[in-house]
C-alpha cells in the first residue's frame, strides 16, 4: 500500500489524478469594425504531434465563443486555430504546447458584414536593397478586395504585393488604391496614399547610416531614436520605419506599438550644387518578440546550492545565442554554464537568460528574456514529491513518481540495493537474498518556465514480506450498467495514524474494480469517469454511499470487509441556456499556486447539483452559455469544506468571476470579488470614442480597482487605479492619445475578479 506523511501531500494527489492531460483551446470571435461578437462562426483547431494531425470543429455560441478544455494531447506538439472571414480571407494563430503549457486563447478580430461608406484607409511598406529594385507591400483597413499601383514613373500594377525596377535617379511619387467592397451588401469603400520614393543606384559622396536607441514607455509602447551619421552633407532625409510611417527630420523621434523585427530605411540627398543621395536600410527589433513569437526558460542543477550547472531551452526552435547573467556580477555564454557563487555577497541572486534566435528562411531575429531567483547556501525553494507503488509478486514492484506544485523534469530512483532508475513510472524486482527491507528514494529536478528550478526527495521503506491486510472490490455503475473508463480511489487513514490513498482502473466492460492488503482503519471509495468514456461529463465523480460530496460519503471501517461496495455515478442534470457566464480560480493560500484539477460543482438556487468543471493548470475555470438565474457553486475536495458563493446572471451582469481560496482543510469564498460588489455594468461610452472614454458602474460598497487597457495584440497601453464609492459613478480616462483600433479594459478588484470590455478608437 501507500503511505504520506501529510493530509495536504494526499489531497494535491488526489487531484493530479482526478484529471487526464488535456488541451484548453478557446477565444471569441469579433466583428472588426463593431466590435460584436459573432455568432455560429465555423472555427478548425489543429493539433500536430507526432508527425500526425488531428482536427477538431468548434461553432460559436451567442457570446462570440468557441473552445473546449478536454482536446487530447500529447506531450509536446503545435496547436492552430483557424477561421475565415465574410470575403473568403483566413485568420489563423498558432502556438507550440509543452509540459508547461496546455492553455491558449486564439481571439479573432475578422470582416464579417457590411464595410461603412468612406471610412477606409490604407497605407504601404516597400523593401529595397539598391535603389532600383523595389518591393512594395499594401495594407488596407478593412482589408481590400483590389490593389492598384501607380510608379510615378508611367508604370503601373495591380495585386497586394508588387514589385517594380527604376531606370531613373529622381524622386518619384508612388501611389496606391485600394477598393474593399462586400458583395453580400453591395458597401464599397475606395482609399488612396502616396509616398516620396528616391529611385536611384545614388551618387556623389554621399553615404547613408544612422545608429538608435530604444526605450519602453508605460503604455507598452516602445520610443526609438533615430540619430543620422550620414556622410556627404546631405539636405534631406527621407526615413521609412517600416510600420507604414515616415519621417523627413534628420533624427527623429519613432513610437513602435508592437513588438516585432522592422526594416527601416534612409535616404538622403543633396541640392543642385551637392547631387548626392545614397540609402541605407536596418533590421531593428523592438520589444521581447523579435521576428516571431518565441520564448526561453532555464533550469539549474546543484549538489552543495553554490555552484550551479545552468540550463536553456528556447522555443520555437532553438536559439543561435544564450546569453546569462547570473546577478552577481558574472555572465556567461552558451545553452549550458557552470557558474559558482561566494555566499559572502548573499543568499539570493536573480539570474537573467537572454536568447537570440535567427529564425530559419527569414532575416528575422527572435530575442527573449526569463529570469528566476537561485538560492546560495540552501535549498531555498517550496517543493515536494512523492511515490507510492505496487506489487503483483515475485519481489517485482511498479513505483510511481509525482511532484508539487509542477511535474518534474527528471525522476531519479534509489532502490536501496545498489540498484537505480530514472523516468516518472519505472518497475524493480528486488533480491531476497539481499535481506527483507530497503529504503527508496526518490529525487526529482524540476524547471518552470515562468517559476524557480526546484529539486525535492522522498523515501519509503520497503517490507519484501509485504502487509497482509484485505481484499476490497466492487463494480461502478451507470443507469444500473457497469461503466467503461473508471478511475477508483481509495483514501482515509489506517490505525497507525498513516494516510493511504491508492488508486486503480475499472475492468473495460465489467466495471469491476479490486484493491489488495488494505490495512485496518477507515477509508472513503470515489469514482469519477476518464476521458476516454463516452459517459465523461455526463456523471459526477461519485462516493460510496451515491454521494456527491465526501461528507455525505460512507465511511469503511476495516475490519472485515463488506464487499462488495459498488458505486452509482450520479447523474449530471440539465439547466436552461443563455448568454450567461460564471468564470472563477482556484488558488491555494500555502504558497502552492494555483489549483488545478480541482472539482467545481454548479447547483441552482435549491443547492441541486446540475453539473461541474475540473480547473486547468492555472487554476481558471468557467461554466458558459448559462440562462439568467441565482446559481450556487462550491468546491469538491475529499476533506475540505468549501463555502458556497451565489450568483446572479442577468442582463446588467452576464458574466460574473468567483475567486476560491483552499487553505487547510477549508475552501473560502474571496468575499471582496468585485463581480460580487457590482450591481451594474454598462458599456463604454462613445463608442466608437476619439478623446475620453466612459463607464457606468453602480457599486454595493465601496472598493479600489485597477483598470488596463490593451490593444487588439494584448500590449497593455494604458493603466490607472481608482477608488469606487457606494451607489452610482462614472469612469472615465483617455485616449486621445492612443492610435485607432480595437480595444480592451479590463477592471480589476483589489482581491479578486475582473470586469472586460471592448471598444473602438477613432481619430
Amino acid at each position: 500500500m501507500k503511505k504520506l506523511l501529510s493530509s495536504a501531500v494526499f489531497l494535491f494527489a488526489m487531484i493530479i489524478f482526478a484529471g487526464a492531460q488535456n488541451l484548453n483551446v478557446s477565444g471569441h470571435i469579433t466583428d472588426d469594425v463593431t466590435g460584436d461578437p459573432i455568432q455560429n462562426h465555423h472555427v478548425l483547431v489543429s493539433v500536430l504531434a507526432g508527425g500526425m494531425y488531428q482536427n477538431y470543429e468548434f461553432y460559436t455560441n451567442d457570446a462570440g465563443f468557441y473552445g473546449s478544455d478536454s482536446i487530447p494531447a500529447a506531450s509536446q506538439g503545435l496547436v492552430r486555430a483557424g477561421t475565415f472571414d465574410r470575403i473568403g480571407e483566413e485568420h489563423a494563430q498558432e502556438a507550440y504546447f509543452n509540459p508547461n503549457n496546455y492553455s491558449f486563447v486564439f481571439d479573432f478580430d475578422i470582416c464579417n458584414d457590411s464595410i461603412p461608406q468612406g471610412d477606409c484607409e490604407n497605407w504601404f511598406n516597400y523593401e529595397t536593397w539598391n535603389n532600383i529594385d523595389f518591393t512594395f507591400i499594401g495594407e488596407s483597413m478593412p482589408p481590400a478586395n483590389a490593389y492598384f499601383w501607380d510608379f510615378g514613373d508611367g508604370s503601373t500594377a495591380t495585386g497586394q504585393m508588387a514589385t517594380h525596377s527604376y531606370n531613373m535617379n529622381d524622386l518619384v511619387y508612388v501611389t496606391l488604391t485600394t477598393i474593399a467592397y462586400n458583395p453580400a451588401t453591395g458597401d464599397s469603400c475606395v482609399a488612396t496614399s502616396t509616398q516620396e520614393i528616391w529611385a536611384g543606384t545614388g551618387g556623389g559622396n554621399c553615404i547613408a547610416d544612422f545608429d538608435y536607441t530604444i526605450d519602453s514607455v508605460p503604455t507598452g509602447a516602445y520610443v526609438v531614436q533615430f540619430t543620422d551619421l550620414s556622410i556627404g552633407n546631405p539636405t534631406f532625409w527621407m526615413w521609412n520605419f517600416g510600420d507604414g510611417d515616415y519621417s523627413e527630420e534628420q533624427n527623429p523621434e519613432h513610437t513602435y506599438y508592437e513588438q516585432g523585427t522592422y526594416y527601416v530605411c534612409l535616404t538622403i540627398f543633396g541640392d543642385s550644387m551637392n547631387n548626392c543621395y545614397d540609402t541605407y536600410c536596418e533590421e531593428i527589433v523592438i520589444g521581447s518578440g523579435g521576428g516571431g513569437d518565441c520564448q526561453n526558460w532555464f533550469w539549474y542543477d546543484t549538489w552543495n546550492f553554490l555552484t550551479f550547472d545552468f540550463y536553456g531551452e528556447s522555443y520555437p526552435f532553438p536559439a543561435n545565442d544564450y546569453v546569462w547573467d547570473f546577478g552577481d556580477g558574472e555572465t556567461g555564454y552558451g545553452q549550458v554554464v557552470n557558474h559558482t557563487y561566494d555566499p559572502g555577497n548573499g543568499d539570493v541572486f536573480l539570474v537573467t537568460l537572454t536568447t537570440y534566435s535567427y529564425i530559419p528562411g527569414t532575416v528575422d531575429t527572435c530575442v527573449a528574456t526569463s529570469m528566476q531567483e537561485v538560492w546560495v547556501g540552501g535549498q531555498g525553494n517550496d517543493c515536494e514529491n512523492w511515490f507510492w507503488y505496487e506489487s503483483y509478486g515475485d519481489f517485482t514492484y511498479d513505483f510511481f513518481g509525482e511532484s508539487f506544485p509542477f511535474p518534474a523534469d527528471e525522476y531519479l530512483w534509489d532502490f536501496g540495493d545498489g540498484n537505480f532508475a530514472s523516468g516518472q513510472q519505472v518497475t524493480h524486482t528486488f533480491d531476497p537474498t539481499l535481506g527483507d527491507e530497503f529504503l527508496v528514494c526518490l529525487t526529482t529536478y524540476s524547471y518552470n518556465p515562468v517559476g524557480d528550478s526546484c529539486i525535492a526527495e522522498s523515501c519509503q521503506e520497503i517490507f519484501l514480506s509485504g502487509q497482509m491486510g484485505h481484499e476490497l472490490f466492487g463494480t461502478v455503475m451507470v443507469e444500473n450498467a457497469p461503466v467503461d473508463f473508471a478511475l477508483v480511489g481509495l483514501f482515509g487513514m489506517d490505525n497507525t495514524g498513516a494516510y493511504i490513498f491508492d488508486f486503480t482502473m475499472t475492468d473495460e466492460g465489467t466495471g469491476a474494480y479490486f484493491f489488495e492488503d488494505v490495512p485496518d482503519g477507515d477509508y472513503y471509495i470515489w469514482a469519477s469517469l476518464l476521458p476516454m468514456s463516452e459517459y465523461y461529463f455526463q456523471y459526477f465523480p461519485t462516493y460510496f454511499g451515491d454521494a456527491l460530496f465526501w461528507f455525505d460519503a460512507v465511511l469503511i471501517t476495516l475490519g472485515q470487509p463488506a464487499n462488495p461496495y459498488d458505486i452509482n455515478l450520479i447523474p449530471v442534470e440539465s439547466y436552461g441556456a443563455g448568454p450567461g457566464n460564471i468564470t472563477g480560480t482556484i488558488s491555494f493560500d500555502n504558497g502552492k499556486g494555483p489549483g488545478d484539477n480541482v472539482n467545481i460543482v454548479l447547483m441552482d438556487e435549491g443547492e441541486n447539483a446540475l453539473t461541474y468543471l475540473l480547473s486547468n493548470e492555472e487554476g481558471l475555470f468557467e461554466f458558459e452559455d448559462i440562462a439568467y438565474g441565482t446559481y450556487k457553486l462550491k468546491v469538491e475536495m475529499p476533506g475540505v469544506n468549501s463555502e458556497i458563493a451565489t450568483v446572479v446572471l442577468d442582463q446588467n451582469n452576464q458574466t460574473i468571476n468567483v475567486e476560491f481560496i483552499v487553505k487547510g482543510s477549508s475552501a473560502f469564498l474571496s468575499v471582496s470579488d468585485l463581480n460580487m460588489l457590482t450591481l451594474h455594468v454598462g458599456d463604454i461610452y462613445p463608442n466608437p470614442a476619439t478623446n475620453m472614454a466612459n463607464i457606468d458602474i453602480n457599486m454595493a460598497e465601496n472598493t479600489d480597482v485597477q483598470i488596463h487597457v490593451f490593444n487588439q495584440v494584448g500590449q497593455e497601453v494604458y493603466n490607472m487605479e481608482s477608488s469606487l464609492i457606494q451607489g452610482n459613478q462614472k469612469l472615465q480616462f483617455p485616449v486621445s492619445d492612443l492610435v485607432s483600433g480595437f480595444y480592451t479594459i479590463r477592471i480589476s478588484g483589489q482581491n479578486g475578479g475582473t470586469i472586460m470590455k471592448k471598444f473602438i478608437i477613432t481619430k
